[in-house]
């Protein structure tokens, strides 16, 4: 009975752990609108959002009743990491204009998620009727441009119209064209710079991206939303343009060298009117100039035929030079930020009692590559022991370059009572505009620590009270030694149980003849307890973002048991003494400290390599060998 209760506990505990990990990795499919009141001359965005999904096959839309689709589907992925916890999100959005008014329902999309069907929710939309001026069939001017939504503006131009021999795609090229700008091609690793594409235009047009560009080797973080952008005018060449922005973000070079930022294309549909030849076709009169100048100055249109061209167009690329940070003159500890910071410390509380856990909260403020930024190393004395730092991070995205803070809160024990002072933490960055290192400190802290509490419940020295707990703890004693001498036989009792069965077990499974490998695959188990297998898995099935997370897992694991420190205690200056006071070699310490380096820039990186991945997978290998 107590082994089948034991077993019974076993498998319970086991499927309450599994329970937990599937509520935490729960699968998620929404939609979600971005107006639920619109008009007929408005447009809104819908996007359905499935998050936490292994695989997503056979996705289908619903049918747009009473829609205009005027982009779409575009898809977008994000991860994000918060305390250590990871989400996973994947979404196909598109941008609509309602035909017809009242209220339209949106049916959810239909995807199978994890080889499981699922429908997302259905959404309403109240759409509403709008003034218009007789006659017009526009938006308002201030409408921004959405790749495929009509440039339908007032001022009607000449270049719409098309002599009769005129080559409609020279006009084109003339009057139409994508453009990357860039606020610099040169700047430092870490440096944020701005990379705007923009449509230039002097046509009427329906534009529709066909190619996304990306952007490897950057940390991207999008400036505007490209549907709420209005219209600008800009020269180029001497002649005035109407200028749509497609996208304008903000791009953080993760490591030095060249990097090029690819096109974004666009298919464009452009419509003319080609005037028929003067004098033929019922032209008015002789189509002499004077004539022709009278019939536009009355408003009086030349007859002729409506022409419909399709043309692709994109941008060209831009090499963009990412130089490395200079190594005169960097400060110890110094660990990538760069811009322009401050830094702030304070205790939560500045009393407490032995044995509590104080906090400390790090906050650091300023602009630049701030999602970049580590939590710095604090110093703590022999009486405190520290755990893993929780980080909170708020950007403002819209300036440049990034603005915002990161606030670090450190938790720690005190075990002994006595004042102590926590000194200054510092903490290095490298300025861009004056291209120097610089290094701020917080002030250092006071903190109390009284006498805990737990000290009041020991037993006093009273001769009568001290008599009464010795006898009963010679009678308790008596007692739990015959329960542990007890516990002890049936202990053994089952451990030789489960030895004879798993002998009778082998016997049935294993070969008698025993081969060379099966000899040798046990040792080789045996010898590597810091197993990469977890990452082997992840990088067989494409999920690049869990393959370096378990890679940067299994060499922490590595290193903690190599040098007995805690895993709160990992920090790259403790990290890289420990192991040279174990004997371990620069090159392992370099080569280590560089694939974490790199599983660290990994989770801003979208898109891996294949064979970096199984280089990263071989080097990490050959580290924990070594250790």
């Amino acid at each position: 009975t107590f082994i089948i209760n034991a077993r019974y506990n076993i498998v319970l505990t086991f499927l309450l752990l599994l329970l937990g990990g599937i509520v935490t990795a729960q699968v998620k499919f929404n939609t979600n609108i971005s107006a639920v009141n619109t008009s007929l001359d408005e447009y809104f965005q819908i996007e359905f959002i499935i998050e936490n999904a292994e695989s997503i096959e056979d996705f289908a839309a619903p049918a747009f009743r009473n829609f205009r689709i005027l982009q779409g589907p575009s898809e977008s992925s994000n991860v994000s990491i918060i305390n250590g916890s990871m989400t996973r999100s994947q979404s196909v959005s598109y941008i609509l204009m309602p035909l017809t008014t009242g209220k339209q329902t949106i049916p959810g999309a239909i995807a199978v998620i994890n080889g499981k069907s699922m429908r997302s929710n259905a959404v309403t939309v109240a759409v509403s009727a709008e003034a218009r001026n007789p006659g017009a069939n526009k938006l308002p001017r201030n409408v921004p441009f959405i790749p495929g939504l009509p440039d339908r503006r007032e001022d009607v131009s000449e270049e719409y119209r098309l002599l009769p021999d005129e080559d409609a795609k020279s006009r084109i090229m003339k009057n139409l064209l994508v453009k990357l700008d860039v606020s610099k091609k040169s700047c430092y690793a870490g440096e944020p710079i701005i990379a705007t594409y923009k449509l230039y235009s002097r046509l009427r047009s329906e534009s529709r991206i066909t190619r996304r560009p990306s952007l490897n080797g950057f940390s991207v973080y999008d400036m505007e939303d490209p549907t709420a952008q209005s219209l600008s005018v800009e020269k180029l060449n001497g002649i005035n343009y109407n200028v749509h922005i497609i996208r304008r973000s903000q791009l953080l070079p993760l490591q030095p060298g060249k990097y090029v930022l690819d096109p974004v294309e666009l298919e464009n549909k452009v419509e003319f009117v080609r005037a028929a030849e003067l004098g033929k076709g019922g032209g008015r009169g002789s189509g002499s100039p004077m004539e022709r100048m009278m019939d536009d100055f009355f408003g009086r249109s030349q007859p002729g035929s409506l022409e419909e061209h399709n043309i692709t167009l994109k941008s060209e690329p831009v090499t963009i030079t990412v130089n490395p940070l200079p190594e005169e003159k960097k400060p110890e500890g110094f660990d990538g930020a760069v811009g322009n910071f401050n830094i702030k410390a304070a205790l939560k509380k500045k009393i407490i009692k032995a044995g509590e856990v104080a906090e400390l909260e790090v906050a650091i403020t300023g602009a630049g590559n701030i999602p970049m930024i580590n939590p710095p190393r604090i110093t703590l004395l022999p009486d405190m022991e520290a755990f893993e730092p929780s980080v909170k991070e708020t950007v403002d995205k819209k300036v440049y370059p990034l603005r915002g803070s990161k606030v670090i809160n450190y938790t720690f024990l005190i075990r002994n009572e006595g004042d102590y002072t926590i000194p200054p933490v510092r903490f290095s960055y490298f300025n861009p505009a004056d291209k120097t290192y610089r290094t701020v400190s917080s002030d250092s802290l006071s903190i109390h620590v009284d006498k805990s509490n737990k000290s009041l419940n020991k037993p006093a020295d009273t001769p009568g009270l001290n008599d009464g707990v010795a006898a009963r703890s010679g009678w308790t004693d008596a007692v739990t030694k015959e329960l542990v001498l007890g516990g002890a036989a049936i202990l053994l009792l089952i451990g030789i149980t489960i030895y004879l069965l798993s002998r009778k077990r082998k016997k049935k499974v294993i070969s008698p003849v025993r081969s060379v490998e099966t000899a040798v695959e046990p040792s080789i188990t045996a010898v590597a307890p810091v197993s990469l297998e977890q990452a082997a898995d992840a990088l067989e099935e494409g999920r690049s973002q869990d393959f370096y997370s378990e890679v940067n897992k299994a060499l922490r694991e590595a290193v903690c048991r190599k040098t007995g420190l805690a895993s709160s205690e990992l920090t790259k200056f403790n990290i890289s003494f420990k192991l040279r006071e174990k004997g371990v070699g620069p090159e392992p310490i370099q080569d280590l400290e560089a694939i974490l380096k790199e599983c660290e820039l990994a989770l801003y990186t979208p898109i891996h390599e294949e064979r970096d991945m199984r280089n990263t997978m071989e080097k990490a290998g050959q580290v924990i060998a070594q250790l």
